[in-house]
């Protein structure tokens, strides 16, 4: 439970290889400030491992998106451009997407 009494969606995340060289991780609850870091440190270490070419962030059941979760994201895509791998999200509900088309970042991000 939050602060102000409302309930807290917790982060979950799932890794799952798709192909030789693709990884999908599976994002479900909210991506705020309190959920950030987790989010940051899989994808750091999901690319981390070695041959992966690209990773599939999937969105189909993020409820809330807020800018902790966007710096968060492009950290992500930051990390992944400078070690050559392709990074995309996918699957986003419209209450996240309208987040990434707002700041412009729907033609960089979402794929």
């Amino acid at each position: 439970m939050s602060a102000d009494g409302t309930e807290v969606a917790p982060l979950r995340l799932s890794a799952s290889r798709i192909t030789a060289g693709t990884i999908r991780l599976a994002v479900a609850g909210e991506v705020d400030l309190g959920t950030e870091d987790a989010l940051r440190q899989a994808l750091t270490r999901l690319m981390g491992d070695g041959g992966v070419s690209r990773l599939v962030v999937d969105f189909a059941d993020v409820s809330f998106l807020d800018a902790s979760g966007i710096a968060a994201l492009l950290a992500g895509y930051r990390y992944a451009e400078g070690r050559g791998i392709h990074f995309a999200v996918v699957n986003c509900r419209p209450k996240p997407l309208r987040v990434f088309e707002i700041l412009a970042l729907d033609k960089l991000l979402v794929g």
